[in-house]
């Protein structure tokens, strides 16, 4: 059966951007921001977070040391940390280390780039933009798909299950 080659490209491009919506990816140098995402506003919080893996496939190490987004009034970089039995977020004071030939998870309840006083709500199946700034690689700008949840990443996982 022969199908017209509209019909095959259209398909195509539809697949593309539904794989991409599952697992995308930015390179800077020798780094590579995997699957940045964040989840959802919830009611009228003012402030979001956005989560990724960033890999250092190169021989020097970096340092992620700044973050912005014109959807943000301010962009903080945080981590979360037990104070006795209490889980605290703290602002990372110097910067995030990206040692050479290492993955660097940000997760919830781990490091997260902080987006304080949204300007735009955070809405599931949309994106919201962050420019990544990095001591030794420069800056970035990174496409952030908002989810409901964490986001599965079986692409990402079968991408790094051969290495």
């Amino acid at each position: 059966m022969k199908f017209p080659l509209a019909l095959v490209t259209t398909l195509a491009a539809m697949l593309a951007v539904v794989s991409g919506a599952q697992a995308h990816q930015e390179k800077i140098g020798d780094l590579v921001i995997d699957h940045p995402w964040a989840r959802a506003s919830l009611g009228n919080v003012p402030n979001g977070a956005a989560y990724m893996e960033v890999i250092n496939n190169g021989a020097a190490d970096d340092r992620l040391i700044g973050a912005t987004s014109s959807n943000a009034e301010r962009v903080e970089l945080h981590t979360h940390e037990m104070e006795g039995e209490v889980m605290r977020m703290r602002k990372v004071e110097g910067g995030i280390a990206i040692p050479a030939g290492e993955t660097v998870t940000f997760e919830p309840g781990g490091l997260h780039v902080m987006m304080l006083g949204l300007k735009d709500k955070l809405v599931a199946g949309e994106a919201t933009y962050v420019t990544l700034q990095f001591e030794k690689a420069g800056e970035v700008d990174i496409m952030v798909m908002i989810s409901k949840s964490t986001p599965k990443k079986e692409a990402s996982e079968s991408h790094h299950m051969g290495h």
